[in-house]
């Protein structure tokens, strides 16, 4: 959690260690907001091993879901879930097609 305290105003530091072992997802209110979550619609950090990747932000390797994996997590009937699947879905979609015309044309 340490990587947290480079945040403004310094929440990850209220963050007990307990909640950890309780398995609850966190929600951490800093100049933005973080959610630590350990399951989500019955998809696990182990389920979503595969759909990780590492990304770098600012020369600072950060681990993150993919979005076939967030799309996996946004699989309820929670309205902010079906819109933010509803745009996943479209950015795949989208992506899918250039990568399939990409291969067509490809000499």
């Amino acid at each position: 959690m340490n990587g947290l305290l480079v945040l403004a105003d310094k929440e990850s530091a209220n963050i007990d260690p307990q909640w950890f072992a309780e398995g609850e997802n966190i929600r951490l209110a800093d100049e933005v907001i973080i959610d630590i979550l350990f399951e989500s619609c019955g998809e696990s950090y182990e389920t979503l091993l595969p759909h990780m990747e590492v990304i770098d932000l600012d020369g600072i390797p950060v681990r993150t879901l993919n979005l076939e994996g967030l799309l996996k997590t946004k699989q309820s009937d929670r309205e902010k879930d079906v819109v933010d699947r509803m745009v996943l879905e479209r950015v795949l979609n989208s992506l899918r097609e250039k990568s399939s015309t990409r291969t067509k044309f490809r000499p």
